[in-house]
């Protein structure tokens, strides 16, 4: 978490936090997501987690869009569908990036 902290404080353009816990070998809790969240600098974050109940717990903790301190999208394919049903901010779809 300092980490990430440390980074957004030097970098002064918006970033996107990126959890990919299959390619980093590290899981991150939706206790730390939500911490990164707050961060100013962080504009956005995608999961990739393929955690659907770590996901949700996102949107249930900010149900309205224009509230939320950043916007929350999915990187799963699996959950695309479920996961803007239940108020993601959008999709980041792995294919479309190559």
């Amino acid at each position: 978490m300092k980490y990430i902290e440390q980074i957004a404080q030097e970098i002064k353009t918006p970033l996107v936090f990126y959890n990919c816990p299959g390619m980093t070998g590290n899981k991150v809790s939706a206790e730390t997501m939500k911490k990164i969240m707050l961060i100013p600098s962080i504009k956005a974050i995608k999961d990739s987690g393929c955690d659907f109940e770590l996901f949700s717990s996102l949107l249930k903790e900010y149900p309205d869009k224009n509230n939320r301190p950043c916007s929350i999208l999915q990187g799963d394919e699996s959950a695309y569908a479920k996961s803007l049903l239940m108020g993601a901010d959008g999709l980041i779809t792995g294919a479309g990036t190559v």
